[in-house]
């Protein structure tokens, strides 16, 4: 196992590394790898490339995966150096089958695309702001097609430990306020779901909110219908119907 990480197996990989080192600079390298292939839980992909200059702890480059289960472009910033971090790229993700990558159990024949646009500033834990952008969302299951053509999350950093996030999008709208991890903030939001829908999603694990948090959301009646019969889901939503709850 690599890296600590129990998920992670071997890797196979070619590198092409030229680097300098100044006296009070971090250690800067231009890289060009090729991994033919890595383990990650259970899954080996394959065909992985990274093109770009890594300058203490930031990334400018890209990143591709051409992988029969997963097809993968980022390009793009990511600088953590300094205080307030900057995450500046485009991401494209197409042929996304998470069944035939051991990230569910489920939906074997299910795929997912997408298109991604972030920039971000701040730390993503605590108080980040700026936007991402989901466009051209394409979710197949079996012989079902679900669209959605945009997305947007704006990130609205408030007073201390109140953070904000504005949702739009002809599926979902509304908001989630309060103080809360950016990055733990999709498992709260899971653990609701098991709590309020048994049936659909499940969690053996005891619940401990990690975030504080309100929010109110807004659900198109008609494209949710759309996206829980692509995913043979035994729910149907209310014209008009919102969502509102605080978890603490």
């Amino acid at each position: 196992e690599m890296l600590g990480a129990s998920n992670m197996g071997n890797i196979s990989l070619q590198a092409k590394l030229e680097g300098k080192s100044e006296k009070g600079k971090p250690f800067s390298t231009k890289a060009k790898a090729i991994v033919s292939s890595f383990s990650f839980n259970k899954y080996t992909y394959k065909n992985v490339s990274i093109d770009g200059n890594f300058d203490g702890y930031k990334f400018n480059g890209s990143a591709d995966i051409a992988d029969p289960n997963i097809r993968f472009n980022l390009a793009g910033l990511i600088d953590i150096s300094k205080k307030r971090p900057s995450y500046q790229f485009s991401a494209d993700i197409q042929n996304f089958a998470p069944n035939k990558l051991n990230l569910t159990k489920g939906y074997p024949t299910l795929t997912a695309a997408l298109h991604m646009e972030a920039n971000l500033q701040g730390d993503l834990m605590k108080n980040a702001d700026g936007s991402v952008i989901f466009n051209n969302i394409v979710v197949k299951n079996k012989e079902k097609e679900f669209q959605l053509n945009n997305l947007t999350i704006n990130a609205l950093p408030a007073a201390e430990n109140n953070n904000r996030l504005d949702i739009n999008s002809d599926l979902i709208s509304g908001y989630v306020q309060g103080r809360f991890n950016f990055l733990k903030l999709p498992t709260d939001i899971t653990y609701i779901a098991a709590r309020y829908l048994p049936s659909l999603w499940h969690t053996s694990e005891q619940y401990a909110a990690f975030n504080n948090f309100a929010f109110n959301l807004k659900i198109d009646a008609d494209r949710a219908d759309e996206l829980f019969s692509t995913l043979d889901m035994p729910v149907q939503i209310e014209n008009g119907a919102t969502l509102e709850a605080n978890v603490t």
